[in-house]
């Protein structure tokens, strides 16, 4: 961050009829690499030097607010032909675990996402008297797997209106397993949820949508789960440098509509002090460049594009380039309630 201290930071030209130029729609974050601002988006007044140094986010873009990423996600029907199964998630592959056996064996995009439910109830160690909250459960699969396999009773909360149907209808398919699910947001959770603490928290790549506000969020998941209880947590988070290249700006944050991501060790320290011990730690980033590269070959396959007209193999294949940089990556961590 030092690098940042002391630049000067260049005016904001204008084009003739007063609006700004593309030029002024970028600044220099970190190292002083160019974050480019889609001009189509509301923007944010930039963070002083000092106080993007020290908060440990990364600034790309605004995208207003959780009702964008409501809107994101209640239209995102291609990860349905990316993913082939309501576990929407980029995965964990054992065979690229630190301890992984020789005879582990590659797996496919479908099957990592299960792999990685399964690693995470490892970690979680999750039983018939648990209860457990997901916060951001997509379309609730995950619910289920652990519902299932542990006997706990799984209660799944998700901005998007969709997705919540769907998971409803998975809760309907299998009423053997105890599964709720409410629509909501994980900033300010559901009242009816409050009334009996948790013992387990998961979540998989949700938080990073709110990292602007992951105190909020760490606060909402102290609140309801009981002492001694775990959150077992995957995020994506930036790099602890601060630097987003025009590739990543384009490629990974305008893409999944981010604005301000965390680097890994920004993390680490807010949860520690929302009031957690943190008790496990992993960086997956090699899952995730896998993850991302299986995705490529699959949006390949299906001819995909994104919103913006660009091939989403070609986004996808970006975003694994830009994960083996360095400049994004996806951590699991458990966190134990003090």
């Amino acid at each position: 961050f030092g690098s940042s201290f002391g630049r000067k930071i260049p005016p904001r030209p204008c084009a003739g009829n007063g609006e700004p130029t593309m030029r002024s729609l970028c600044r220099h974050v970190g190292r002083g690499a160019p974050v480019w601002v889609a001009p189509t988006r509301k923007l944010l007044q930039p963070l002083p030097l000092w106080r993007r140094a020290f908060s440990g986010l990364t600034r790309a873009q605004s995208v207003e607010g959780e009702e964008n990423q409501k809107d994101y996600y209640d239209k995102s029907s291609h990860y349905d032909v990316i993913f082939k199964s309501d576990n929407i998630r980029l995965g964990y592959f054992p065979h690229l675990a630190p301890n992984a056996s020789p005879g582990s064996v590659p797996l496919d995009i479908t099957q990592s996402g299960f792999a990685l439910t399964d690693h995470m109830l490892k970690l979680m160690k999750c039983n018939s008297e648990s209860r457990v909250l997901d916060m951001g459960c997509g379309k609730g699969q995950a619910c289920v797997d652990v519902a299932r396999q542990s006997g706990a009773a799984v209660t799944g909360v998700d901005l998007s209106t969709s997705n919540i149907q769907r998971a409803k209808e998975l809760q309907h398919e299998h009423q053997d397993l105890r599964l709720k699910f409410l629509e909501g947001s994980i900033t300010t959770l559901p009242k009816e949820i409050k009334v009996t603490p948790f013992t387990h928290i998961m979540s998989v790549q949700a938080w990073v949508h709110v990292h602007a506000a992951l105190d909020v969020v760490l606060a909402e998941a102290h609140s309801v789960l009981e002492p001694g209880g775990l959150v077992c947590v995957e995020d994506f988070c930036s790099n602890d440098s601060g630097v987003i290249s025009d590739q990543a700006l384009r490629h990974f944050y305008k893409r999944l509509h981010f604005d301000l991501v965390m680097g890994p060790r920004a993390w680490h320290e807010r949860a520690e002090a929302a009031g957690f011990q943190v008790v496990h730690w992993e960086n997956l980033r090699d899952h995730m460049a896998e993850s991302y590269r299986l995705m490529a070959a699959s949006a390949a396959e299906h001819g995909l594009t994104s919103a913006d007209g660009c091939s989403l193999q070609e986004n996808y294949l970006n975003s694994m380039d830009i994960v083996q940089k360095g400049e994004a990556t996806m951590i699991l961590a458990v966190l134990k309630r003090l």
